[in-house]
């Protein structure tokens, strides 16, 4: 589902309280798309991480990627791929426990 306006997302979100509309939202136009099942995923990873996580980007409008220079096919178009911070984490210890959350694929940057 797309929403204009992430707080448009808040009255049916069901990721709380692991995650709020705005964390998810596209960072240069605060528009959302959800895709349950990847959000799905990230629940787990946190659950299994037992932190918190700083979620650097997830969303991305098609403007604002290509405004970042993201690429033409990014993930982050589609909802399902999340930057996120190590700060807080060890990263081999928080790659093993996306994988097993069901994360697919990791860019390390």
């Amino acid at each position: 589902m797309i929403y204009e306006h992430y707080e448009e997302a808040e009255y049916d979100w069901i990721w709380g309280p692991y995650f709020k509309p705005s964390e998810i939202a596209c960072k240069g136009t605060d528009s959302l798309l959800v895709n349950p099942e990847a959000l799905d995923v990230l629940v787990r990873a946190r659950i299994l991480a037992d932190k918190s996580f700083r979620i650097m980007s997830a969303y991305r409008s098609p403007t604002h990627n290509a405004f970042v220079g993201g690429a033409p096919k990014s993930a982050h178009k589609l909802g399902v791929a999340f930057d996120i911070s190590l700060r807080g984490h060890k990263k081999e210890k928080l790659y093993e426990q996306c994988q097993a959350a069901g994360f697919g694929s990791f860019g390390k940057y």
